[in-house]
């Protein structure tokens, strides 16, 4: 998890045991940003896969 994201999720944790409504929507946050690279790692992983197929195909050719 990068930095950020760890210190949200530690922010949200702490401010958890107080009730604070706040934590609920720093911990949201830090969920959506968690999907949102997990979104993000999955598509790089598509691009590359692409690339790597392109690169086989273009190997064959040669």
């Amino acid at each position: 998890m990068c930095p950020i994201l760890r210190l949200c999720h530690a922010m949200a944790r702490a401010a958890a045991h107080d009730d604070d409504p706040r934590a609920k929507q720093l911990h949201a946050l830090a969920l959506a940003a968690l999907v949102e690279r997990d979104r993000l790692h999955a598509r790089v992983s598509e691009l590359e896969k692409g690339r790597d197929e392109r690169h086989d195909v273009m190997t064959d050719l040669a």
